[in-house]
């Protein structure tokens, strides 16, 4: 799993209200339409940011190392995601969203990282990808199996690249993390260590960010009282 141990995690550990899905939803929606993007073999590839085009092009590197030494597996990326996009990501370095039918990079993952660890997440978001995967969600007791699934994915992946060894330590790392690090409160803590982490990063005050959290807490659980 890439830096710090962030690997994909799917879905938020709280279940909002279809009206707050349907807006977050349409912000990003919004977001995407107004990136800059390009396509590569009908695959479209996005960043919020036109100066940041160095991110697509490592991105393009990653995918040129999947179709170099995986060409099934780059072919069942462009039949099942329709979209790469590049944004700053809290908690996950990568994320799948079927709704948008879409992989999440993290802008600051793709930065730093080398092109076999991007290369392997794509894979992991991909796995998620898949009609079978997508047809049996993301519930909380199938959430440790359906991950350890993409990791193993990433590692048959990365026995191809002839550098993929380091990049292989990370995966073989997250393999061996309890299954409680993929329960609700797991990825709680995840979204929340990510929020903070993004917010410095930013240079969003401490107290600006605790007070979104405390609003998103009471949020949380007024609308588990509802139901």
């Amino acid at each position: 799993m890439p830096h710090r141990s962030r690997q994909r995690t799917g879905s938020t550990t709280s279940k909002p209200g279809w009206a707050a899905l349907n807006v977050g939803l349409l912000i990003e929606r919004l977001f995407m339409r107004i990136s800059h993007s390009r396509h590569i073999d009908g695959l479209w590839l996005g960043v919020i940011d036109k100066s940041d085009d160095d991110l697509l092009c490592r991105v393009e590197g990653a995918l040129l190392l999947i179709k170099t030494y995986d060409v099934t597996r780059y072919e069942q990326i462009r039949r099942d995601v329709g979209r790469i996009w590049v944004c700053p990501l809290a908690g996950p370095w990568g994320s799948f969203s079927g709704a948008l039918n879409t992989c999440k990079l993290d802008s600051r993952f793709v930065k730093s990282s080398e092109l076999e660890s991007i290369a392997s997440t794509i894979v992991h978001e991909s796995t998620h990808a898949r009609p079978c995967l997508r047809k049996i969600g993301y519930s909380e007791p199938l959430r440790h199996r359906i991950e350890r699934i993409c990791m193993m994915q990433q590692l048959t992946f990365l026995q191809k690249v002839p550098s993929g060894e380091k990049a292989s330590e990370e995966v073989e790392r997250n393999l061996a993390r309890e299954a409680s690090d993929w329960s609700n409160d797991g990825l709680k803590r995840l979204y929340d260590d990510g929020r903070a982490a993004l917010a410095r990063d930013l240079g969003i005050p401490s107290w600006m960010m605790k007070s979104a959290l405390m609003i998103r807490g009471f949020r949380a659980r007024f609308h588990q009282k509802k139901m």
